[in-house]
């Protein structure tokens, strides 16, 4: 393949990258409006019997690792400690104590707040030059 290609091909997997970039961002904005009422249906209860924390822990999941993949590390790390928190607590067969809820919460609002902020151009692969 002669230069010309090859300097097209990576053009050409770039934008493909960006535009996939560009679907996880808005994604991600649809994606944190369905956690919210999760997060703030859980209440005192048990959480191993709640299945507003399943939710959150497959949403929250789900958002770390397609972040992650998609070079939003920051995201990915924020959706982890939400997911991290709700594993430790879904074991449990005692309420949810309200100290446990409101760092829940906190760390809901600081994802909520990543996301809200970040712009695709924010991803560590958007500009990557080695594909």
């Amino acid at each position: 393949m002669n230069d010309c290609a090859e300097i097209h091909q990576e053009s050409s997997i770039q934008q493909r990258l960006r535009a996939l970039i560009d679907q996880h961002h808005k994604n991600l904005l649809r994606e944190i409006e369905s956690v919210r009422p999760v997060i703030q249906a859980i209440g005192g209860t048990k959480p191993a019997d709640c299945h507003a924390v399943q939710q959150s822990i497959d949403i929250t999941h789900k958002i770390a690792g397609s972040s992650g993949s998609m070079g939003f590390n920051e995201i990915s790390e924020a959706a982890k400690k939400i997911e991290t928190h709700l594993n430790s607590l879904a074991v449990t067969d005692e309420d949810m104590p309200a100290a446990d809820r409101d760092l829940l919460r906190q760390y809901f609002c600081d994802l909520e707040a990543l996301i809200a902020t970040v712009s695709p151009k924010d991803s560590d692969l958007y500009s990557a030059e080695d594909l």
